[in-house]
């Protein structure tokens, strides 16, 4: 029952990463991609953007001002690429580690299967609202981009074409090759938002399981201290160990996590200044008006990610923190027998331990969040010095 619950609620990762033809399904990493034409085929358009922008960049390298925009998204896709990369090589233990996630949960009863699913359903409305916001962030970008150049060729009487991005290609300035480099623009940012949201999603989706499993934990830790107090001859030996191997198994989830997105959050963490850096920089020096609104989209994404990144973590070390207290408040110390208070010395030593996220050389929290703020606007302030 539970593996087809869980399937249900990563049905938003599971579209958004068919997109680009993974199978989130698959039970082994050589059936993760399987539509590899329909992945060679994004890949494809997206390295040709990747290039139309970089190549933008380098024409117009004097212009500090007039490439930034192009830099911010030429950013991004690096990113991307690097992401996907981890996420193919790392298949496996991603599989592996939705399949324990959920095993474990196959044994939570009644009120804890409740915690698990309120979780769950959090995750999932989260997931909804994020794919919808960048799907239509997608529409809003490449909408502007068309009405703008019917509303320039219209008042000019000349043909004026603009694309949502500002690249440069070898076939420019006919129709024929704008409506292709249109056509592959809008590709390129569906491909971006499609790995985009799958891939956070599925990150905060650990996170949400990983919480859920410590409040089953503490509802655990709660009947055995009613028991305690009501019952005298209650022996806390049995449940006590399966406590401790429950607590293990969620030390273990965390640890798995750090392993598979280490170096997805190092990388999310250092690219991010470079990002909010050019786009804020792109937003407040633009001449050309119509390009606002993409750079308040793209402001607004980085933004986003960051939150669930550094929120993430927050929300794994706010729950360590939390069963600490409950350990030593939830228990009737003044009743228990020294034998007793003996065996609660090891998940109470246990619980001290921050559980918590690293990207590789920093713990991921909310303090980096506005570490990475402030680097990045100072950046910015320099750039303007320029």
């Amino acid at each position: 029952m539970a593996d087809k619950i869980c399937a249900k609620f990563l049905s938003i990762q599971q579209r958004n990463l068919a997109v680009l033809g993974f199978n989130l399904k698959a039970a082994q990493r050589q059936y993760l991609v399987d539509k590899p034409l329909k992945l060679l085929f994004v890949l494809s358009c997206n390295f040709y953007w990747t290039y139309g922008l970089i190549n933008f960049a380098i024409y117009n390298i004097e212009n500090f001002d007039e490439i930034t925009g192009s830099l911010s998204v030429f950013n991004q896709d690096i990113l991307l690429f690097f992401k996907m990369f981890i996420f193919f090589a790392k298949g496996s233990k991603f599989l592996n580690l939705i399949n324990r996630v959920n095993k474990l949960a196959d044994k939570a009863k009644n009120q804890e299967y409740d915690e698990w699913m309120s979780e769950n359903r959090l995750a999932e409305l989260i997931a909804k609202v994020y794919s919808y916001t960048c799907r239509a962030a997608v529409t809003f970008s490449a909408t502007v981009s068309l009405i703008y150049s019917f509303y320039e060729t219209y008042t000019s009487a000349e043909l004026k074409l603009k694309l949502p991005l500002k690249a440069r290609f070898s076939l420019d300035g006919k129709l024929s090759y704008f409506a292709f480099n249109y056509i592959t623009c809008v590709i390129h940012l569906n491909t971006m938002a499609s790995l985009t949201v799958g891939l956070d999603s599925l990150y905060f989706w650990f996170i949400y399981n990983i919480s859920a499993h410590f409040r089953i934990l503490r509802k655990k830790l709660e009947i055995m201290a009613v028991n305690l107090r009501t019952n005298p001859q209650y022996s806390i030996e049995d449940d006590l160990g399966t406590i401790i191997v429950y607590h293990l198994d969620i030390i273990g989830f965390i640890k798995s996590l750090n392993e598979i997105f280490g170096e997805i959050l190092w990388a999310e963490v250092t690219m991010s200044c470079l990002q909010m850096c050019f786009a804020t920089h792109a937003l407040m020096s633009e001449v050309d008006v119509s390009n606002a609104p993409f750079n308040i989209v793209v402001v607004f994404a980085v933004m986003i990610q960051l939150v669930i990144y550094c929120f993430g973590g927050e929300k794994i070390r706010e729950e360590s923190i939390s069963l600490c207290s409950d350990v030593y408040l939830l228990f009737p110390w003044h009743k228990m027998s020294m034998q007793q208070k003996r065996l609660m010395l090891l998940p109470l030593l246990r619980s001290q331990k921050d559980a918590y996220l690293k990207g590789l050389f920093f713990q991921i929290d909310r303090n980096l969040f506005v570490f990475i703020l402030k680097t990045a606007f100072s950046l910015r302030t320099l750039f303007s010095t320029l």
